[in-house]
């Protein structure tokens, strides 16, 4: 793959621009497909839940499918008079009923293209004469429970369709000052690029479609790079060349919704959970393949995710990564007092050593089974996780969250820090002080070992991330992010994390790598958070960003970083950045 910078990005976005421009001018409704995590629809909307906006509505699993999104958009319109002044400017812009000055301009002059407000090129079916858009929505109506919209008629539905296709880019520059151990100081170079496409849609009515294409490179401040199995944080299997990581990044789904159902089968991450940090499922690994059952009815939702993981064996780059499987359950329900309460399991498997097992073990199918039981008759061979989160809204614009997963839990040991009592507690809150101010402060505390198994293969990974918390087992970790938005084109975010860990030396297995076997463990009793040697990471960034056209910002920034090894010393740097930022989420300052 190409490491050049503005030749590669203007290539491939020029090519994108003429296909669209010679595209049919046609007038369409919102985007359809799936939103991506963390971008401005699913942060607007979880804002307006804790302000007391949404009530019944499941917002903790996430991604959500756009129609679910578009319908919850329509019920505050419907409302909009109880709404401030801010909140239904921003509404107006996230439903395309208004856009940017630019964004005007150009359709002005070329109609094909912004012609729904928001997608740089959308087209409807050409049968389908009733009204479009915010109009049609409404229509819909969203009296199912949490906002669902009504089942379409056959006759509403029968060869309707419509795409979206927006460009995709995240291009920064910035000069970083590294402060190294024993003193030694040096400056660096810094950039991303990303260019990309994303198309989404609907057929009949009833079936969706997102996908989303990125090719990637980047000279991160201090990169991350394990040349045995060629993996990087978040990144999976990767290539590192003179400072340099390289990378792409495929994303496909393809849902059917109707009614109680959203089915959805492709590539993809996942966030379950209230907190920011889920202890179950977050979305800090790689995409992974899935199938996914949604089911939707009266205050419940219950959701089955089927995943094929890749492991991160070192071997030859020619042969195919061996795999491991995962089932997981998550049942929510919304209760009187604007309560939500879940339960949630998850189980780990892959093919045995002795071969007796072979692929997806059928017996992890069952959507409506208890898996930690079948895991027992299947003779305790697999790695189960069980769990609970609540989260109440006790007043608007005041959210409170927890979150307690266990991996193996003796009540027998309780108090005696035995290393098998292993399990994350969270506890969180999201406040909505104002229309256009929100911010989330969590704490995180994982045991020793957690998501960690006897074999390597069944551990709760992905590659070499944790499929659950990001700061992995034997920490604490604090966090705060807030966002700010005075004028609807006007944003600022600031991320905050704190992470105290024990680092295991070499050789020895203090429970801070869940890819290490558990029978390495350094003992059986006094196990404690924090064992090891000391680690504290801290982070810091601070971003803003002005909107030119829907989802592309212009972007200046700050970041932040220092781990303070008590036995390495300290590094640290300090990155100030320009960015563009097309289509995109804001990158999460984590890693």
């Amino acid at each position: 793959m190409s490491t050049s910078f503005i030749p590669s990005f203007l290539h491939s976005f020029l090519l994108s621009f003429v296909f669209l421009v010679s595209a049919v001018c046609a007038q369409a409704q919102t985007a359809n497909g799936l939103l991506q995590i963390d971008d401005n629809v699913t942060r607007f909307l979880q804002r307006q839940q804790s302000a007391g906006y949404l009530d019944d509505v499941h917002l903790s699993l996430l991604p959500l499918s756009a129609e679910y999104a578009n319908a919850l958009l329509d019920s505050l319109d419907a409302r909009r008079a109880q709404l401030p002044i801010a909140t239904r400017r921003e509404l107006d812009r996230l439903r395309g009923t208004t856009t940017t000055p630019l964004a005007r301009s150009i359709n002005q002059r070329i109609p094909s293209l912004y012609s729904n407000g928001r997608d740089f090129f959308s087209v409807d079916g050409p049968n389908d004469s009733s009204p479009r858009g915010a109009d049609a929505r409404a229509d819909m109506g969203a009296d199912g429970p949490g906002g669902q919209p009504r089942e379409r008629s056959h006759s509403e539905s029968l060869a309707q369709f419509d795409l979206q296709v927006n460009p995709m880019a995240y291009l920064t520059a910035g000069r970083a000052a590294l402060s190294e151990r024993e003193g030694r100081a040096s400056s660096a170079t810094t950039w991303r690029n990303t260019r990309g496409i994303r198309a989404s849609g609907s057929v009949g009515g009833f079936v969706y479609f997102e996908t989303r294409l990125e090719e990637n490179q980047r000279r991160d401040p201090i990169p991350v790079f394990d040349a045995s199995n060629r993996t990087s944080p978040r990144l999976g299997d990767s290539d590192f060349n003179d400072g340099v990581l390289d990378y792409f990044v495929a994303t496909g789904i393809v849902g059917y919704q109707r009614g109680a159902f959203d089915i959805r089968f492709g590539r993809d991450r996942n966030r379950w959970g209230y907190g920011i940090g889920s202890a179950q499922l977050s979305n800090y690994g790689p995409v992974y393949d899935q199938l996914q059952i949604r089911t939707s009815f009266w205050r419940i939702q219950y959701v089955t995710l089927f995943a094929s993981l890749p492991t991160a064996r070192a071997m030859n780059r020619d042969f195919v990564i061996p795999k491991k499987y995962a089932s997981m359950h998550r049942l929510e329900v919304n209760l009187p007092h604007r309560i939500q309460v879940s339960i949630y399991e998850s189980v780990i498997f892959g093919t045995d050593s002795l071969g007796a097992r072979q692929g997806f073990d059928l017996a992890y199918l069952n959507p409506v089974i208890f898996l930690r039981a079948v895991e027992a008759d299947r003779g305790s061979p697999d790695n189960v996780l069980l769990g609970a989160s609540a989260a109440w809204t006790v007043i608007p614009g005041v959210r409170v969250y927890t979150d307690l997963l266990l991996d193996e839990l003796r009540v027998s040991e309780i108090g005696n820090k035995w290393w098998g009592n292993k399990w994350a507690f969270q506890l969180g809150g999201h406040f909505a002080p104002h229309p256009f101010v929100d911010f989330a402060v969590e704490y995180t505390r994982l045991r020793p070992y957690l998501y960690a198994h006897r074999d390597p293969l069944n551990a709760y990974v992905e590659f070499t991330d944790a499929l659950g918390h990001p700061a992995g087992p034997n920490a604490k970790d604090y966090l705060l992010i807030a966002n700010i938005h005075p004028h609807p084109q006007v944003y600022g975010r600031i991320e905050a994390y704190r992470t105290l860990a024990g680092r295991s030396p070499d050789g020895e297995n203090y429970g801070d790598d869940p890819t290490a076997p558990n029978a390495t463990r350094i003992s059986d009793t006094g196990v404690a958070i924090l064992q090891g040697i000391r680690r504290t990471t801290t982070s810091l960034n601070v971003t803003a960003g002005y909107e030119l056209l829907p989802s592309l910002y212009l972007e200046a920034g700050v970041g932040y970083r220092a781990v303070d090894d008590a036995a390495l010393g300290l590094d640290r740097y300090v990155n100030p950045m320009v960015a563009m930022r097309w289509g995109l989420p804001v990158a999460s300052g984590r890693y």
